[in-house]
This record gives C-alpha cells, structure tokens and sequence, in this order.
C-alpha cells in the first residue's frame, strides 16, 4: 500500500511539472495539460492559431476566429501579433 502511495504521488508529480513548456513548440506559456490548472484560457502548445479552455481540468481546443490572428497569452486573446506565441 505504502509502494502504490509512493508511486502515485511521483506521477502526479511528475504531471504537473510537465503541464507548461516543456518541449514546448510554440513557446514555454504553452501547455499539454488542464491537470492541476485552474479553469481559463491557455496558450496551446501545438500551435497558435487557438488556445485551450481549461473547465474541470479537461481541455477544449478552441480556434481564432480568423486564420490571420494568433494566441496571445499575456493578453488572453487572440491578436494580428503574440508576444508568447510562435510557430517552429
């Protein structure tokens, strides 16, 4: 019991260490998970043409609603320019 404790806290350690930058192609504001975030809008570490909506720990891909915008994610809102947003 005290072995599955140890291994369950580990992971969910190692979980939210993983939830913003790391490896992070469009920049280190970016994340790949809604686990231990509070619910609101993130930059999406996958590109920048949207953002995710953190509810309850589940993520919601969500687009700009134009192609020409990207995710900003000082501002929270999809701008012509992003600070924290870049495409590799």
């Amino acid at each position: 019991m005290v072995r599955f404790a140890i291994v369950t806290v580990l992971v969910v350690v190692a979980l939210l260490t993983e939830v913003r930058g790391h490896d992070c192609p469009t920049g280190p504001a970016g994340i790949v998970t809604c686990l231990g975030l509070e619910d609101g809008d993130y930059q999406d570490c996958n590109h920048c043409g949207g953002f995710i909506k953190c509810v309850g720990e589940v993520m919601f891909p969500w687009p700009c609603p134009s192609v020409t915008v990207v995710w900003d994610d000082i501002t929270k809102n999809c701008e012509w320019v992003s600070e924290t947003c870049s495409e590799p």
